[in-house]
């Protein structure tokens, strides 16, 4: 066999995985340039939102009372609420034993 036709025919095969990778890594490039962006999560001490919403959280924790004084949930939006202000604590403690026993799915970020 000659071995003229044989490195042609490596050289052939050689540049056709050239194209199909560059081919194969533009079409990553495109998938990943696509993909949805996840939205930022900042800190409540990062940013300050407009008064409404300030008042329209006061409402419902103010509705909560109401309907649902003696719940785990109403007395930790409460605490929560004015700031997680010590004078308010009462809150929380009362949340706190409302809740005992409750089943609460925490994430923990991974350590590098």
């Amino acid at each position: 066999m000659n071995l003229f036709y044989i490195e042609g025919y490596k050289f052939q095969i050689l540049k056709r995985m050239k194209t199909l990778s560059i081919f194969i890594s533009l079409f990553i490039f495109q998938l990943t340039s696509m993909a949805q962006k996840p939205e930022p999560i900042l800190s409540f001490a990062a940013y300050v939102k407009e008064s409404a919403y300030y008042k329209q959280q006061a409402e419902i924790v103010d509705a909560m009372e109401k309907v649902v004084p003696h719940t785990y949930e109403y007395n930790l939006a409460k605490w929560m609420h004015h700031g997680q202000n010590f004078a308010y604590l009462k809150h929380l403690k009362k949340a706190n034993e409302l809740g005992s026993g409750r089943t609460e799915q925490v994430y923990l970020h991974p350590t590098k």
